[in-house]
């Protein structure tokens, strides 16, 4: 048999070392490994697969983003018919400084990645901005094992 090629992993622990989900991304699907029960509900999970896939880029279409620039930063929008995501990077495309969701009309989601070490932000602030729902993370360091 063939093993089948995983372009993401994306595993939620808590301080404590308990899972709070665990996905998996490749090109063609999305896969729930595990999930909390009271966190193992459709729109919980569909949510969650969209949130954390702003951060994975998995969703992005073709054709290739469009690029503009305010400032010192420059926005690359990826839309979509009903609306677009905006990465937002320093002038050299350093690091990504927030992610973004519009329609023409307003705002959806706010991401805001922060305190960069080594490529990674450290920390990461999620904002819905049409309902309360908001996901803060930040990264555990140590040795952690597998």
């Amino acid at each position: 048999s063939q093993k089948q090629s995983i372009d993401s992993v994306s595993k939620f622990t808590s301080e404590m070392g308990v899972t709070f989900f665990d996905f998996e991304y490749d090109k063609e699907r999305f896969r729930v490994v595990s999930i909390q029960e009271k966190m193992n509900k459709k729109v919980v999970i569909n949510r969650l697969r969209d949130d954390i896939g702003l951060l994975l880029m998995s969703d992005l279409k073709a054709p290739p983003a469009e690029l503009f620039r305010a400032g010192n930063e420059l926005y690359f929008r990826y839309p979509d018919k009903k609306e677009s995501i905006y990465y937002i990077t320093d002038t050299s495309c350093t690091t990504i400084s927030r992610i973004e969701t519009a329609s023409r009309q307003k705002q959806k989601i706010l991401v805001n990645l922060t305190e960069f070490q080594s490529g990674m932000p450290d920390s990461v602030y999620l904002a819905h901005q049409s309902f309360e729902y908001n996901i803060t993370l930040k990264q555990i360091r140590g040795n952690a094992k597998e």
